[in-house]
């Protein structure tokens, strides 16, 4: 194996678990799902919002998450109903049950992901590796934050 930078290694890593994990999503029937729809299908797991709020939160234009959105309700995993304001286009949006399903089986998923990853590192080397992340994560935020 060739040796790269943390840079590339960390960009590889993210499109091989990316492209694993579509095809396992797909070979288990949600074909459709692409890993763009998470950071929607998440945050509405959470609390409904509009389509604004679920921008913010994403650090997403408004009209990139309008596209996302209008993806997963043509393919019936969220809803939307008008909010009462003074504005008739906001509608909240929320998890269908397709969508909700979709959650459970993330969230089992992901279990056993990690449960695969302790296995092939050591269960002390993931949680190290894990806390890593999570220290590299707020480092970087932070100084994204900055510019």
């Amino acid at each position: 194996m060739e040796h790269q930078n943390l840079a590339a290694k960390l960009h590889k890593l993210t499109r091989l678990m990316t492209a694993l994990s579509e095809h396992r999503w797909a070979s288990d029937g949600y074909t459709a799902i692409k890993m763009g729809h998470l950071q929607a299908l998440i945050k509405l797991a959470e609390a409904d919002f509009n389509n604004n709020q679920l921008a913010a939160c994403a650090d997403m234009t408004k009209q990139s998450m309008n596209r996302l959105t209008n993806e997963l309700l043509q393919l019936g995993y969220i809803v939307s109903a008008e909010e009462q304001s003074t504005d008739a286009r906001i509608k909240i949006l929320t998890l269908s049950d397709k969508g909700k399903k979709f959650i459970t089986y993330l969230n089992t998923i992901s279990y056993e992901l990690e449960k695969k990853l302790g296995h092939v590192l050591g269960i002390n080397k993931f949680d190290e590796f894990n806390g890593t992340l999570d220290n590299l994560l707020d480092f970087v935020e932070g100084r994204f934050k900055n510019i």
